[in-house]
């Protein structure tokens, strides 16, 4: 996150997607450290604007030992968790003037998620 940066201040939705490029045949494994610094980086921006919409779009949310309390911290704080299956990743589309779109299938409600990051 760039300090200082107003644009992330004002941002009204952020998204984090976990496992990417990972955890796949090719690449079986995992850094161990994603999950955490995602789960600090939302609680950040929580803190920075608490009306921000925050998601974390993730497969396994793997916080170990006391990291645990991150990830509910920052569900009470709002954070929105998504879980995305492997034969359904998440779709990001840009309409090429700056704004994007990511579509996400919820595992629970079976339908399509959009939305809106800000660039």
């Amino acid at each position: 996150m760039v300090r200082g940066d107003e644009r992330v201040k004002k941002a009204q939705t952020a998204v984090f997607i976990q496992c990417v490029g990972s955890r796949i045949p090719e690449r079986p494994y995992c850094s161990k450290i994603c999950c955490t610094h995602s789960l600090e980086s939302a609680l950040k921006l929580k803190e920075l604007n608490p009306d921000m919409n925050v998601f974390i779009l993730y497969r396994d949310v793997r916080s170990y030992g006391f990291r645990e309390d991150l990830y509910r911290e920052a569900r009470k704080k709002g954070v929105l968790f998504v879980r995305y299956e492997l034969d359904r990743l998440p779709e990001l589309s840009s309409s090429g003037e700056g704004s994007l779109s990511l579509k996400v299938i919820d595992h629970v409600l079976g339908r399509p998620i959009q939305l809106a990051p800000i660039s």
